[in-house]
């Protein structure tokens, strides 16, 4: 039996309600992306999804004001 290193790529979106277009005030949605990588297909989405979120707080703390 050969191991085999799954990879897992994930888009996670925010609310278009409050993200506008500074110049023409066009709302749009902010996509985060992840990668994750292990053994385990849940382990890898697990990661993926973590790495996408820890991007999205991560927005959410700098732009707060």
């Amino acid at each position: 039996m050969q191991l085999q290193l799954l990879r897992t790529r994930v888009v996670v979106t925010g609310d278009v309600s409050d993200s506008k277009h500074a110049l023409t005030g066009h709302s749009f949605s902010r996509e985060f992306s992840g990668r994750g990588a292990a053994l385990d297909i849940v382990v890898s989405s697990v990661r993926a999804y973590l790495s996408a979120l820890n991007k999205d707080v991560q927005f959410c703390w700098a732009y707060q004001g």
